[in-house]
């Protein structure tokens, strides 16, 4: 398992199924970069209550606010995959979902 060590942040409008989109597509290329011809899977999971994301709480405090805001309530989890082709062709790598 490699860490893609990107930005995580939802944009102001972003939603739910579009951050998870966007984060499973990026974190595939951001590992794929430094490993051509391999078969890289990209993947993110956003939680949500009452329409909005729920972020990483980051610290216990947060977390136990976070789980009290969301006591009673349903929530949903959103997985996305990404699974990305690289091919090394000379001097450039191409990436292709599958």
């Amino acid at each position: 398992m490699v860490s893609p060590d990107i930005d995580e942040t939802a944009g102001a409008q972003e939603k739910a199924e579009g951050l998870v989109e966007r984060l499973a597509i990026e974190k595939a290329h951001a590992v794929g970069a430094n490993l051509p011809d391999s078969l890289i899977i990209g993947s993110d999971q956003v939680a949500t209550y009452d329409g909005k994301i729920v972020g990483k709480p980051g610290d216990r405090a947060t977390a136990v606010k976070q789980l009290l805001a969301a006591s009673g309530q349903t929530g949903l989890f959103i997985y996305r995959g990404c699974p990305l082709e690289l091919q090394f062709w000379g001097d450039s790598i191409t990436g292709n979902p599958l």
